[in-house]
């Protein structure tokens, strides 16, 4: 049971509110060899040696496992009164009572996948992209859909990433659409074995971990924005270059650009990639290029926020990175050139350059 409470205390921290107008939801629930925590949107659910019904505040809990006890005994006294034993020491607190504890979320809950740990892992790549702005529900969490494809899409308005997985025989196929909200994937991602098996509601997606344990996520009841129209097109220009060259060349920039903009330039030319930015404030310019291979195409001068360029660069798994564009006023794509970046794309929308 000690091993038990300790694991589900690392997972469940993420969600258990510290402070809430429902007294009930800074609490831990056993109830029928279960232990449960939720803040009404996210619920996590595991077994536990204990076929009782009672409840315990999470703080409390938490605080004895900081001591990391060898030894710990729950008994349930009268008037909902309990007693905690480990290690020679004894709490005396009041519980409340397991009744007003939410229930799991309801609904008739069909598979729809089982998820390898890298697909689980591309899930989880995803929440970089996503929104912090409270008014953009949709974009706070990752896009998934199931059909031909799994795809995965992520974005803050500026910079977007979706990543396409092909479903083969080992792929179970069934036709889903949702937002998944980014907080809880972090758990999952963490905690995720060889194979996740994925089911889901009319309201929730429940992925089922190892050691029987259950996170149900309410989906995010918004629409996603129609973006598919902005990556599926073709850019008639292109280079290739090296990702460590690019981030050391924006670490770099980023000393001499305006800290409000971060406002660049990139042009491709022949060979190379020249990258311009000013701070007008300190009467700065800085200039320089890193070597271009394989161009196609035409040159633009296209304007990026540098922040938003390094954090597309350095998502990219490979060494390789193909730059697409057309005019400056278009999105680029960002794409990994190699395996590893396979089904993946990043865009990237330009700032308007000074004439």
């Amino acid at each position: 049971m000690l091993q038990n409470l300790m694991k589900f205390i690392q997972l469940a921290q993420k969600i258990v509110p510290k402070r809430s107008t429902l007294p009930i939801l800074t609490c831990v629930c056993v109830e029928d060899g279960y232990i449960r925590a939720t803040d009404l949107e996210t619920t996590i659910r595991m077994p536990i040696d204990d076929k009782r019904n009672y409840t315990l505040p999470f703080g409390v809990l938490k605080s004895i496992m900081k001591s990391k006890p060898q030894e710990i005994e729950i008994d349930l006294l009268p008037n909902r009164q309990a007693k905690l034993s480990y290690d020679g020491r004894d709490l005396l607190l009041k519980t409340l009572d397991p009744d007003d504890f939410p229930l799991l979320p309801k609904g008739n809950f069909k598979s729809i996948a089982t998820w390898p740990n890298m697909t689980i892992k591309a899930l989880g790549c995803m929440t970089a992209f996503t929104s912090k702005e409270e008014l953009k529900e949709a974009l706070r969490g990752v896009y998934v859909k199931i059909g031909e494809d799994l795809t995965f899409a992520a974005t803050d308005g500026h910079l977007l990433r979706e990543t396409r997985i092909k479903l083969d025989g080992s792929y179970e196929k069934a036709e889903f659409k949702g937002i998944i909200p980014v907080l809880p994937l972090d758990i999952v991602t963490r905690c995720a074995g060889s194979s996740t098996e994925v089911s889901c509601s009319k309201s929730h997606i429940k992925f089922t971990l190892p050691s029987e344990i259950e996170i149900f996520i309410r989906l995010i009841d918004e629409k996603y924005p129609p973006y598919e129209e902005f990556v599926n097109g073709e850019k008639e220009n292109s280079v290739e270059f090296l990702k460590n060259d690019m981030t050391t060349l924006i670490k770099e920039a980023k000393e001499f650009t305006d800290k409000t903009t971060y406002r660049a330039e990139l042009v491709a030319s022949n060979g190379s990639i020249e990258l311009r930015t000013d701070d007008h404030e300190r009467e700065l310019s800085f200039e320089s290029s890193l070597p271009g291979e394989n161009r196609k195409g035409g040159s633009e001068r296209t304007g990026f926020n540098l922040k938003y360029l390094e954090k597309v660069i350095k998502s990219i798994n490979g060494e390789r990175i193909r730059w697409e564009y057309s005019k400056p006023i278009e999105a680029s794509y960002f794409r990994g050139i190699g395996k590893e970046d396979e089904g993946i794309t990043n865009l990237l929308m330009p700032v308007r350059l000074e004439d």
